[in-house]
C-alpha cells in the first residue's frame, strides 16, 4: 500500500513540475522590486542577492559601493528584468530551466539598491550568523563547498583551513583560534 502511495506521489510531482506552466507574476517591464534577502553570494566584481518579492528573483549588483545588506533585510531594487539564457548546445546544462524549477523566472540587473529595513526574523538572524562565521574564514582560498564549511562550523569549529594551506598561515590560524580571535 505504501509503495503504491509513494509511486502516485512521485508521478503527481513529475506531472506538476513538467506539465503545468508556472506563470510569472511579472510582465517583464517592471523596474522596481521590494523583497527580503534570503541568500547572498559574493563574486569578484558583484554581489548576488536572492530575494523573495512577488516571486523569487536573483539580483546582480555590480560593486560600485559596499552595502550593509544581510540575509533577512528588506531591500528595494531598481533595475531591469532579464530572462536567464537557455543553453545553446543541446543536452547541456540549461540554466533557465534550472532556475525555473527553483521558482525563479527572472534575474535583475540592478542600477541601485536601497535597504528598507533590518532583519527581524529569528531564522534569518541565525542564517546571517552562520554566513558571517563563514565569511570570517580568513586564510587559504575557499575551494571547499559551502556545505562542507557549514558542517564544520556548525559542529563547533572556530576556523576552517584547506589541506593546501601555507604552513605559516596555518600557524597564524592556530594562534588566532587559541587567542579567541
Amino acid at each position: 500500500m505504501f509503495k503504491i502511495f509513494a509511486i502516485l506521489v512521485l508521478i503527481s510531482i513529475i506531472i506538476y513540475t513538467n506539465v503545468f506552466d508556472r506563470k510569472s507574476q511579472y510582465t517583464g517591464k517592471e523596474t522596481t522590486f521590494t523583497g527580503i534577502v534570503y541568500k547572498k553570494k559574493i563574486k569578484e566584481d558583484k554581489i548576488i542577492y536572492y530575494i523573495k518579492a512577488k516571486e523569487n528573483l536573483i539580483v546582480n549588483y555590480y560593486l560600485t559601493e559596499e552595502k550593509e545588506i544581510s540575509i533577512g533585510d528588506t531591500i528595494t531594487v531598481t533595475g531591469e528584468l532579464i530572462k536567464p539564457s537557455k543553453n545553446t548546445i543541446p543536452n547541456i546544462f540549461n540554466y533557465q530551466k534550472y532556475l525555473y524549477n527553483h521558482g525563479i523566472n527572472y534575474m535583475v540587473k540592478s542600477k541601485s539598491i536601497e535597504k528598507k529595513s533590518n532583519n527581524t526574523n529569528i531564522i534569518f538572524h541565525l542564517r546571517k550568523l552562520i554566513s558571517k562565521r563563514i565569511d570570517n574564514i580568513k586564510y587559504g582560498k575557499l575551494d571547499a563547498t559551502e556545505e562542507e564549511v557549514i558542517a564544520a562550523l556548525s559542529s563547533g569549529a572556530t576556523a576552517y583551513c584547506l589541506k593546501d594551506i601555507d604552513p605559516t598561515k596555518l600557524a597564524d590560524v592556530v594562534r588566532d583560534v587559541a587567542n579567541g580571535v
